[in-house]
């Protein structure tokens, strides 16, 4: 079995006011250019930071908006019964593996990539595993170019040395040496970084790709696979294994769905695929596609 990443693009609007001044718009035009594409193109601000700091949307002009988050979260039971009844599928609300954990190092952070989005993984001093948004909220440098620091066992930001604990809570920013304003600056949701729900399961790190539904996370189990584990099944070559593929997951979906090249694509290189053993196949469908619950076939 393998672990297969993909990747994706995503963009970020600002909307500017009708009598905003031309260099004003100008700005903003950069700004909306920068964020469409996929791969880092150099710091750029974040929905999220746009608006959690109204300072910033002050310097830029008081005609400028950001989208903002839900006044209200819906509670768990309401949000799991809108999925169902709706009968469609929210990316962003489900669970990933992103990493294999043996191969994660301990003692220094890692970039990932899920939906388009950047994350850093790193481990705590309580040895737990974190997933937090590649962007420091200060200069919004990558935190993956950061580093543990061993005294807190935090993670530590590399442009300027801000710390940030588990949950994302800003615990140290060195300029600032008065007690009560260090205090003040760290306990400000401006100064957090963005953590994502994660779990270990089966030997995997699973991402849940929205930092605002922990509870729906924490009620909404990973598809975890019932042979992992069990008495006469075991992982293909022993352990897990990743790969990254330059094509989207809509491709990789029609090869897992084709089990008739195996013969030819993976002759004598997975299990016994033979070109000989090749044959007509006759599949039949078990269980109908849906957008929750995939589909089940045999051959």
């Amino acid at each position: 079995m393998s672990l297969i990443r993909h990747s994706s693009t995503r963009g970020v609007v600002l909307r500017q006011h009708a009598c905003s001044p031309p260099c004003l718009q100008q700005q903003l035009g950069m700004l909306k250019r920068s964020y469409n594409g996929s791969g880092r193109q150099g710091h750029r601000m974040p929905p999220h930071a746009a608006a959690a700091s109204p300072d910033i949307v002050q310097r830029l002009g008081s005609t400028i908006t950001a989208t903002a988050p839900p006044a209200q979260q819906q509670p768990v039971q309401e949000q799991q019964q809108e999925r169902q009844e709706s009968g469609s599928f929210n990316w962003h609300r489900a669970w990933y593996p992103v990493a294999i954990v043996s191969q994660l190092h301990e003692a220094r952070p890692t970039a990932t990539q899920l939906l388009g989005m950047d994350m850093v993984i790193w481990r705590d001093g309580n040895g737990s595993w974190v997933v937090f948004e590649d962007r420091c909220p200060h200069r919004l440098a990558p935190l993956s170019e950061g580093r543990l620091e061993p005294a807190t066992g935090h993670l530590m930001c590399s442009y300027h040395g801000w710390q940030f604990d588990s949950q994302g809570k800003c615990t140290s920013i060195p300029q600032i040496g008065e007690p009560a304003a260090h205090a003040a600056a760290c306990s400000s949701k401006r100064t957090c970084a963005i953590a994502y729900p994660c779990q270990v399961a089966q030997g995997l790190l699973w991402v849940w790709p929205d930092a605002g539904s922990p509870e729906l996370a924490a009620a909404s189990p990973p598809a975890l696979s019932s042979q992992y584990g069990a008495e006469g099944w075991t992982l293909l070559g022993g352990e897990w294994f990743a790969r990254d593929l330059e094509y989207g997951f809509d491709t990789m979906m029609e090869n897992l769905f084709d089990p008739s090249h195996i013969p030819f694509a993976h002759h004598g290189i997975m299990g016994s695929a033979s070109r000989d053993k090749a044959q007509p196949l006759h599949i039949t469908t078990t269980v109908d596609v849906t957008p929750t619950g995939g589909c089940r076939w045999c051959c």
